[in-house]
């Protein structure tokens, strides 16, 4: 069974792969290219000597690491840690030209080598100190050595000798004598440095700015973190530091004072770099706000309720941090800025004025965009979409956007190599910038902006010489940020009705055997709701970990099926289901769990990512299977990438050979799957990967048409399939193109009693080639 066609190129690929590989590692020294007397520096080594007992070994090893990575020049980057690729491509490509192909080699893929000449050893010694002294060990001593290799290449040897750290003994406070005193000891409860923590001087800088806002919840507005100092008294004890927190003497009395709000104006057509005064503009009390602009362009009760900046009240950081964010994204303005201006200080008024401008975006907006896409599904192609926007459409900021788009998708590997289909479709969104109930209308105090969606949809799919599915959509729901790590999404009313259109004699002869596949395609509607637990902290900078957990529940028909078994003479079945408008309705409830685990080796350059999913859809009432849209697949370049897109499971179910259902993907009710990707720079734009994926489907019910394909507990985890492979990434920032190649280590049903299939591999045999290796062609990357 042919998994990718044209066996011969990726035959060529492998070898073509290998001999440069090859190339790379016994030619990559670079030092034949040197200037006379020069020497290739090729990086450092740091040995960190504790005290006896001082240090475990796993701190000693973190610390060494630490110390290499502050210390200067950086040498010429490694391919996989072996080769110094870029030194060969900037060596190969030696030219003086400002332009062709060698001068975009060199300047592209190649670096110019690290010489000896650079490195100065005293530098690195002052800087290995004082790092170490930021981190509370005092006092190091610090000396180095000069490594000289074989084939004119130098390493640094840097011995650095150090004492148990110093740790903070107590944090004092300044007393209470004075009112600016008196709220900075007010703050002390929530000080992040704490009596026995490790000194360190970053936590210090951390501390000082967590006081400076902490100043200004309390109405400084003038106060700086300059204007608080730390003293460190290392007498204090043994390897002990007593940290006295003061206000700089001779502060500005402005930065002392508390401020209360005095007049808000409110610029609502502010235009940068023109006059204003061509621009309509109408004066308005609202609410308390002076509303300078075009009373008929936006509602003026409607953007001031996203100003949590109140007259007579007290300067708090976080009411103008709300303010700010929240009149960011309610999507109507291209800039936003909040100035305050003090009145005549010399009376001692400590009041301000707050003058807010916004610059409006264009109220109507037309976008066409054209763009590669890749489906979980294995299919890709172009796909062309038409947006028109109104922003402001009822005149509160209120979005309405429609959309038509059109594409062409066709898997290119595998079994249904050219297989395509089309599709075609548009939708109306009205996106409302807060909360709207039935009962009240929500404004929390928060730095994001609530949402209040509604759609309307419809899409048509075309299986070229198979089927079309035409599909209508419905939905209203909200979407809100908690916080800058966890959002939710809650559509209480989704309404999708599916119906399967013109099909070919191929299409119906299938569903005659694959009673689960008629049940998948029935038209129907789906009626019910859905909600979605979101939490990533990717978008929050310099951690070493990140974690993006995700949790969702669909239910469809448990409303409509609880009222119609009052009235209904017998209970729903799928042969005889209960309707609504003469259409049988879906009746489900159907949950998903993803957890992704990020570590960042190297500032998210290099990086080892972690994945499980599960996901379960119970069908119930009128149906015996989950809707085609909702069930789930495996295999293919999200999921386990050894194994085509829907070729894999459900079960140990095994599609015969020669099988004429080919071009229809094998779905179930159960999903389970874990992946590990280790990702590394290779230069430039050019990424690489290492992965291995594990997974499967299963169905809730028995179907005689796919033996095997039930969930056991006893024996699903004997199903599962595993593989591992490499992949290729072109990575420019705003667009990832992803190659993968996979090869199954782990089938899903026994060959020759056996599932494992590691000891079967051999590259250089054409045929196994031809019939394991999967590549996998995605945009973006997979988790």
């Amino acid at each position: 069974m042919s998994l990718i066609k044209s066996s011969k190129n990726i035959h060529n690929f492998f070898y073509i792969g290998f001999a440069a590989c090859s190339i790379l590692l016994v030619s990559c020294s670079g030092t034949k290219y040197l200037p006379a007397g020069e020497k290739l520096y090729v990086g450092s080594e740091v040995h960190v000597i504790p005290d006896s007992g001082t240090m475990s070994f796993t701190k000693q090893k973190a610390l060494q690491n630490e110390l290499i990575l502050v210390t200067r020049p950086k040498p010429n980057t490694k391919l996989l840690g072996i080769a110094r690729a870029k030194l060969w491509f900037y060596n190969i490509a030696a030219t003086k030209k400002e332009k062709g192909l060698k001068h975009l080699i060199k300047t592209s893929l190649g670096e110019p080598p690290v010489l000896f000449s650079r490195v100065s050893p005293k530098n690195n010694e002052d800087i290995l100190k004082n790092h170490l002294e930021n981190r509370g060990y005092f006092n190091p001593e610090v000396y180095s050595k000069i490594m000289e290799l074989k084939d004119r290449k130098v390493r640094m040897a840097y011995f650095v000798k150090i004492d148990r750290p110093y740790k903070y003994r107590k944090i004092v406070f300044p007393a209470k004598d004075s009112s600016i005193n008196k709220l900075v000891y007010n703050t002390k409860d929530e000080s992040i440095i704490r009596p026995d923590m490790q000194y360190n001087l970053d936590s210090l800088k951390k501390e000082r700015e967590r006081i400076n806002i902490a100043m200004k919840e309390q109405g400084l507005y003038y106060f700086t973190p300059e204007d608080i100092i730390f003293k460190v008294d290392t007498t204090a004890g043994d390897h002990q530091v007593d940290v006295y927190v003061q206000i700089k003497k001779h502060v500005p009395r402005q930065a002392t004072r508390i401020y209360t709000l005095n007049n808000i104006y409110v610029y609502a057509n502010h235009a940068l770099f023109q006059d204003s005064s061509k621009y309509r503009t109408d004066t308005a009390i609202v609410d308390g706000y002076i509303y300078i602009g075009n009373l008929e362009t936006y509602r003026p009760d409607i953007i001031v309720k996203s100003i949590y900046l109140e007259k007579d009240s007290a300067y708090t950081f976080s009411d103008y941090d709300i303010t700010l964010n929240r009149l960011m994204r309610i999507g109507a303005y291209k800039f936003v800025n909040i100035k305050f201006k003090a009145l005549d200080t010399l009376k001692k008024t400590g009041k301000l004025d707050t003058y807010i401008y916004l610059t409006p975006l264009p109220q109507n907006s037309i976008r066409p965009e054209f763009k590669i896409v890749s489906e979980s599904d294995g299919y890709a192609g172009p796909l062309f979409n038409l947006s028109l926007k109104d922003r402001n459409v009822f005149r509160g900021a209120e979005s309405l956007t429609f959309n038509l788009n059109t594409s062409v998708l066709a898997r290119f590997t595998g079994l249904v190599n050219g297989q395509a289909t089309v599709t075609f479709g548009g939708d109306v969104t009205l996106d409302i910038p807060r909360f709207i109930t039935p009962f009240i209308i929500l404004n929390p105090p928060t730095r994001f902006v609530p949402k209040t969606e509604i759609k309307l949809g419809y899409q048509k799919l075309a299986e070229i010489n198979y089927y079309n599915l035409n599909t209508f959509n419905f939905t209203a729901g909200y979407k809100w940020n908690q916080s800058e790590t966890v959002s939710h999404v809650l559509d209480p009313i989704v309404i999708d009705y599916l119906k399967l259109g013109q099909t070919s004699r191929a299409f119906d002869s299938l569903e005659n055997v694959y009673t689960s596949l008629k049940r998948s395609f029935a038209t129907q509607f789906v009626i019910g709701s859905y909600y979605s637990y979101t939490y990533n902290t990717q978008d929050l900078p310099g951690r070493k970990y990140d974690i993006f957990f995700k949790g969702s529940a669909d239910v469809s028909g448990n409303l409509l099926g609880l009222v119609q078994s009052g009235i209904a003479a017998h209970a729903p079945t799928s042969e005889y289901p209960n309707e609504i408008a003469g259409v049988p309705y879906s009746q489900y409830a159907l949950g998903t769990l993803e957890l992704r685990h990020y570590v960042n080796i190297s500032a998210k350059e290099e990086r080892l990512v972690t994945r499980l999913f599960a996901g379960i859809g119970l069908p119930y009432g009128n149906s015996s299977s989950l809707p085609y849209i909702k069930e789930f697949f495996a295999g293919g370049n999200n999921s386990v990438r050894a194994f085509l897109p829907g070729f894999l499971g459900p079960g140990s179910y095994q599609l015969p050979a020669n099988n004429n259902s080919l071009f229809i993907d094998q779905v179930g009710d159960i999903k389970i799957e874990g992946n590990i990707e280790y990702r590394f720079p290779i230069s430039g734009v050019f990424k690489g990967a290492i992965f291995t994926d594990a997974g499967n489907i299963w169905l809730v019910n028995n179907d005689t048409s796919r033996p095997g394909g039930k969930f056991n507990i006893n024996t699903f985890y004997k199903q599962i399939a595993v593989g591992s492979g490499v992949g290729l990434r072109v990575d420019a920032s705003y667009f990832v193109l992803r190659f993968d190649i996979g090869i199954p280590f782990r089938k899903a049903y026994p060959t020759n009693g056996n599932y494992w299939i590691i000891d079967k591999i051999e590259p250089g045999n054409s045929s196994w080639r031809t019939n394991n290796l999967v590549l996998n062609i995605g945009i973006g990357y997979p988790f």
